[in-house]
């Protein structure tokens, strides 16, 4: 059959504002040439999606968030106050 009344679609939600968070819902087709029929894909899903300024930053903390990391466990330590 080749009724296919909404068509292919991909729809992504944003889950809350600010946030890295989405859900997907999806629906393809296609022909496959070498089975001779159309294939039919459809789900649904989560995923998580972050930007990186540069490659260092996907693989690790950059120095500057290091530091600043440092200075607050040094002045949470002076302070005396713990979290």
């Amino acid at each position: 059959s080749n009724f296919n009344p909404v068509g292919d679609f991909r729809l992504q939600y944003l889950i809350k504002e600010g946030s890295n968070f989405r859900g997907n819902i999806f629906r393809t087709s296609s022909y496959d040439v070498l089975a001779d029929q159309n294939i039919t894909r459809g789900g649904l899903g989560l995923s998580y999606r972050k930007s990186f300024d540069s490659f260092r930053d996907l693989f690790g903390r950059t120095k500057e968030e290091k530091r600043r990391e440092a200075e607050r466990i040094l002045s949470d330590s002076a302070s005396g106050g713990t979290n």
